[in-house]
């Protein structure tokens, strides 16, 4: 059976260009998006967490060196999150 995969509804973020290239934005679930080259080379992913002050978007970089998800920071939002994977931070 095929997995369908629903974009995330961030349209400004989902077709920017980064510097490794356009980005896919796939929602896995409603805490969790996969980030993704157009090729589905693993660029990272975002994880919604709740916290004491609200709602945070945790981004995490894919490091094939590690093979591991490293934290890239908390963000209020998750456009900044995905920001954050797009520009290569």
């Amino acid at each position: 059976m095929i997995d369908t995969i629903a974009p995330v509804p961030v349209a400004s973020i989902s077709t920017v260009g980064s510097p490794i290239g356009r980005l896919r934005i796939d929602a896995r679930g409603d805490r969790l998006w996969r980030v993704s080259t157009d090729s589905f080379a693993v660029v990272g992913r975002v994880e919604r967490i709740d916290t004491a002050g609200g709602e945070v978007y945790l981004a995490k970089r894919y490091s094939s060196s590690h093979a591991r998800f490293v934290d890239h920071g908390r963000f209020w939002s998750l456009d900044d999150a995905l920001e954050c994977l797009r520009a290569g931070g």
